[in-house]
């Protein structure tokens, strides 16, 4: 069959330049194909006008052939998707009415709904498990320079290092179970998942270094500071339990405020202003003075 424009499997397609690759569907006045780019296009051989109800379901042919491409990096499942969309849409062309086409459409849509919010939990997982991964490579280096007695790695610093380092390990427990129950935004795109997933572990690396200072600055268990440092499980724990907290820090630091804000409170209350003292206050002070 000779489609029009002349377009078949190896043309250059005129609208983007690109191989056509897939002939999905096509008649005498149109064709549907997919250029070696993953995109899906049609050519007619004249203006064609659709009613208003066929417009809007290209229009969401149009939305769901968006999301496929920004969430599905491989090829295949682009392909394959951009074939589904591209049955859809040639049976819209021949049937001239999107009453059929509902139905198809919005299985192939559930369909790579789907497949979308699994790819986003996917991206969330991979990219905390990669960033304890390298938490990992920094124990390793971590450890082989205490082996080695590097002069400026003593004791404390040494146990400070591995107390951040277990913030984000207690931080990944947290996001492994949450993980169950993840649901991301599929509009929102794989970066953005991915930046999720590397955040909740840097959350516990900073979260662990807060619990430092307080320990260390005697605002939390102060005791701890005065047990052996050979042996600062306490220190270890509380670490990995700040990391694993999403509640531990946010409280901490509101314990904080209120206690700086009381003791900004009692200081204002022991400096009286001179112009608020009662004339019987001054007077004594005065009668003290002379005497």
């Amino acid at each position: 069959m000779q489609f029009p424009g002349e377009i078949t499997i190896g043309s250059i397609d005129p609208m983007t330049g690109k191989k056509v690759i897939q002939i999905v569907s096509g008649a005498e006045d149109f064709v549907i194909y997919i250029t070696e780019n993953n995109s899906l296009n049609c050519h007619f051989s004249g203006e064609h006008e659709f009613q208003s109800n066929i417009s809007e379901m290209l229009g969401k042919i149009k939305l769901t052939e968006a999301l496929v491409d920004r969430i599905f990096l491989g090829k295949r499942n682009r392909f394959a998707y951009k074939l589904m969309l591209g049955s859809a849409l040639s049976r819209l062309i021949e049937d001239k009415e999107s009453t059929n086409v509902k139905k198809t459409l919005a299985i192939i849509d559930a369909r790579i709904m789907e497949h979308c919010k699994a790819r986003v939990r996917m991206a969330y997982i991979y990219y905390a498990f990669t960033t304890v991964l390298l938490l990992g490579v920094f124990f390793g280096i971590l450890f082989i320079l205490k082996t080695r007695s590097t002069s400026w790695l003593d004791d404390v610093k040494y146990h400070i290092l591995v107390g951040i380092g277990l913030g984000g390990i207690g931080s990944f427990i947290t996001t492994f179970f949450r993980f169950q129950n993840y649901s991301g935004s599929v509009v929102s795109g794989l970066a953005i998942h991915r930046l999720d997933g590397f955040l909740r572990i840097f959350y516990g690396l900073v979260a662990a270094l807060l619990i430092t200072f307080a320990i260390k600055g005697d605002v939390i268990v102060g005791f701890s500071n005065k047990n052996n440092d050979n042996q600062p499980w306490l220190y270890y724990f509380l670490c990995m339990v700040a990391g694993a907290s999403e509640i531990l820090v946010p409280n901490l630091i509101k314990q904080t405020e209120q206690g700086l804000s009381k003791d900004s409170e009692k200081r204002q209350d022991n400096t009286v202003p001179e112009e608020n003292k009662s004339d019987a206050l001054k007077e004594q002070e005065n009668t003290n003075d002379a005497n």
